[in-house]
């Protein structure tokens, strides 16, 4: 019998679903920063692009009962506090790009654009 070994992204999402969760239960991110912060991969030279791939996919897959929270979780994450190369802009950036994955919605679209494009013209 075959062994399944995880890939990489299988991981992330194994490992971001119970602390999305944990982070709606509480309206607090911690736990998401401290697990987002040193899977950055910064200060290197590139981003963890497959763990914000996938962190947007679960947040996206959270569906409209709560799209609420996940809108306040990810509006924090976005504007989370850091100095250009700090390993936590990786934090602000994975709640912005999840903004726009809630902002594919109707009821968030026009609120999406709106802080999108606020946040368009951080200096990071």
């Amino acid at each position: 019998m075959a062994s399944f070994k995880m890939g990489k992204k299988d991981e992330y999402q194994h490992e971001l679903r119970p602390l999305i969760d944990s982070s709606l239960e509480t309206g607090g991110y911690g736990v998401l920063e401290t697990y987002l912060v040193p899977q950055s991969k910064l200060s290197g030279p590139r981003a963890n692009l497959e763990l914000l791939e996938v962190f947007s996919e679960e947040v996206d897959k959270l569906g409209p009962s709560k799209r609420s929270e996940a809108w306040q979780l990810c509006v924090s994450l976005s504007r989370t506090e850091s100095h250009f190369s700090d390993p936590r802009e990786f934090v602000a950036v994975c709640g912005t790009a999840s903004l726009g994955k809630i902002g594919g919605s109707d009821t968030y679209f026009k609120k999406s654009l709106r802080l999108l494009r606020e946040l368009s013209h951080d200096k990071r």
